[in-house]
Order: C-alpha cells, then sequence, then structure tokens
C-alpha cells in the first residue's frame, strides 16, 4: 500500500477521522496492515494483550466465556482495553470473514493516545458504550 493511500484509509476509520493530517502521518508510520484469514482468532480471553486492532475491512466475532457477545465490522478497535490496563485479554475475538486490520503495539499505542488526543478520547467513549451494553445485556 502506497503512503497516500495508507493515509486515505486511516482518514475514512472514525476512530482517527479527527486527527489532523500531521497526526495522520504519525498514526501511518506507526501501524502495520495485517490480512487475517477466515476462522483466526487474533486475541484469546485471558491472554496478555500486546497489540491493539482497528479493523479496516471484514469482520470479526467477540466472544466472553463461550457466548457470542458481539459482531464487530469495519472501523471498529478490539483490544484496547488490555494494552490500556496492562490485564488480560476479557474476550476472544475470531474472524467471520477474512479481514483486513491496523495494528498498533502497545508502544505504537501509547504513542498515539500521547501525539493525538482525540483518538483517546475516541477510545475512551467506545470503552464506556460497550460497557453500558454489556450491562444492559
Amino acid at each position: 500500500m502506497k503512503p497516500d493511500e495508507r493515509l486515505q484509509e486511516l482518514a475514512e476509520v472514525p476512530l482517527f477521522a479527527e486527527c489532523s493530517g500531521g497526526e495522520l502521518a504519525r498514526i501511518a508510520r506507526l501501524v502495520d496492515v495485517v490480512a487475517v484469514p477466515r476462522g483466526s482468532v487474533l486475541m484469546e480471553e485471558g491472554s496478555i494483550g500486546h497489540e491493539v486492532f482497528v479493523i479496516a475491512d471484514g469482520e470479526a466475532v467477540v466472544a466472553m466465556h463461550g457466548h457470542r457477545l458481539a459482531k464487530l465490522g469495519a472501523g471498529e478497535v478490539v483490544g484496547e482495553m488490555a494494552v490500556l490496563d496492562a490485564e488480560p485479554r476479557v474476550a476472544t475475538v475470531t474472524a467471520r470473514t477474512d479481514l483486513r486490520a491496523f495494528v498498533m503495539t502497545s508502544i505504537a499505542f501509547a504513542s498515539i493516545l500521547d501525539h493525538c488526543p482525540t483518538v483517546g478520547r475516541s477510545i475512551l467513549a467506545t470503552v464506556a458504550h460497550r460497557l453500558r451494553e454489556y450491562q444492559a445485556a
């Protein structure tokens, strides 16, 4: 993927939509893009988290204690909680379809949060929304 294409794709991700051009350039340098085959486990409940994923395209399912909780699609972030608090993963996430994802190591994620405050606010809103959803269920 060419640098301009990566910047454009990142700008279209809701998590990064409010970032400036300079912030997007920093993010582009810090993330990798991975292809994940259908059925692959992105993260397993109880494991230690070292990366955060933002789904570029495709779908994943989230399960906790063997029960399906949610379906995630393009633009959604997963894995942030374990990286933020250095605790084990709370759910298993499996690729429902072939998917592509932006991947940030814990160090890259911390750098993005330090330099792109809108991303931090978006992550907080996402975590709060998911907590409310799970409490209501």
